[in-house]
C-alpha cells in the first residue's frame, strides 16, 4: 500500500518538475530578476 502511494506521488512530482522547466524556459531569466528586485525594495522599505 504505501509503495504504490509512493509511486503516485513520485510520478506526480516529476510532471510538476518538467511543469516547472518548460515555465522556467518560457519566461527565461527575465522573471528571476524581478523576483530579485522585489526583495531588494522589501528589505529597502524596512
Amino acid at each position: 500500500r504505501g509503495l504504490k502511494k509512493k509511486k503516485k506521488r513520485k510520478e506526480k512530482n516529476s510532471k510538476i518538475d518538467e511543469r516547472k522547466k518548460k515555465r522556467e524556459k518560457k519566461t527565461g531569466k527575465k522573471k528571476k530578476k524581478k523576483k530579485k528586485k522585489k526583495t531588494e525594495s522589501r528589505v529597502s522599505s524596512r
